[in-house]
């Protein structure tokens, strides 16, 4: 049942009277009378409800006449148990009911029933439902597809300020490989210092074990001179020359390990602090290795979000 209320009876005899003339359609329209209907006193089952008990209005304007148009119509579950009640209560005034597939049985006893093909013909009120209908899917269309808008702009937004990381990373990426590099240089240098200073503690201590031959030996000599010295006192001036001049050959000799040792001890000074620079910069270098690990795995998360966003780009674009 659907029905257009107009209200005034000369509005919707005009509606009618065009809706002839100029062949748009048929329609139902409804009237403002003072129609008094009769109710039933017959006591209703659970599954008969009355329409008016059911349907409500947006405007309350509207209520009285949605009354007269539904007063005596009814809902059933299934037209079957509606027909056994009937038969019983054979004094049951209503005007229609009708069930949730469709089916509708009046008071004259006629059934109205089936479903149709899909293609029935349009009248007014379906007309304007589908108006409706089409203006609320467009104006949803329109507000999802701002909404696809807006995160388009978000992903774009996005997908700019990784860009811009990722620029930045690579920046620093190749800064820190620079570092790295003259660090490997660095290294390489301290580490030929290294060898150097330990050929020349080589050296050295091939001097050291030289001068010390050579000091035996002088003192050595000197107690052949003092023997000498005791054993000729005819030779005594020239053995006192000669024990001078052995003397004066011992202390040289002396002088010169002493400055031996002050280089050999010079040398060891400068190979710690060799060592321990050399051992600084493997720290540092072990440093700006783990950090150059860390910021590579950075870089290939930000690699894998811009593959993301360019992923979800292409979904929402397609």
């Amino acid at each position: 049942m659907e029905a257009l209320f107009i209200g005034d009876a000369g509005k919707a005899l005009s509606v009618i009277k065009k809706l002839g003339k100029e062949s748009l359609g048929r329609a139902c329209l409804q009237i403002d009378v003072d129609a008094v209907t009769a109710k039933s006193r017959v006591s209703l089952p659970a599954n008969i409800r009355s329409a008016v008990s059911v349907v409500t209005v947006r405007e309350d304007v509207l209520f009285a006449p949605v009354q007269r148009l539904l007063a005596g119509c009814y809902f059933v579950d299934n037209l079957e148990t509606f027909i056994e009640f009937w038969k019983a209560h054979p004094d049951f005034n209503f005007l229609m009911v009708a069930t949730q597939e469709g089916e509708v049985l009046d008071c004259r006893g006629l059934v109205h029933g089936g479903r149709a093909s899909g293609q029935q013909p349009s009248s007014v009120l379906e007309r304007e439902a589908d108006i409706r209908r089409l203006r609320s899917e467009i104006e949803t269309e329109r507000k999802d597809l701002n909404r696809l808008r807006e995160q388009a702009a978000e992903i774009d937004e996005a997908r700019n300020s990784a860009e811009v990381m990722v620029e930045t990373r690579r920046q620093r990426l190749a800064e820190l490989n620079n570092e790295v590099s003259a660090l490997n240089a660095e290294a390489r240098g301290q580490s030929q210092k290294l060898e150097q200073n330990k050929l020349s503690r080589g050296n050295g201590e091939l001097e050291i074990r030289s001068l010390d031959s050579h000091h035996a030996e002088a003192i050595q000599a000197l107690e052949t001179a003092k023997e000498e010295l005791l054993a000729s006192e005819s030779a005594l001036e020239s053995a006192r020359q000669s024990g001078i001049d052995h003397e004066s050959a011992i202390t040289q000799a002396r002088e010169q390990r002493d400055l031996k040792r002050e280089a050999l001890a010079d040398v060891r000074l400068e190979l710690a602090e060799k060592k321990q620079r050399l051992a600084s910069l493997d720290r540092s270098l072990g440093e700006v290795q783990r950090e150059s690990t860390d910021l590579q795995e950075r870089i290939l998360r930000c690699n894998q979000e811009i593959d993301n966003i360019n992923e979800q780009i292409a979904k929402l674009q397609s």
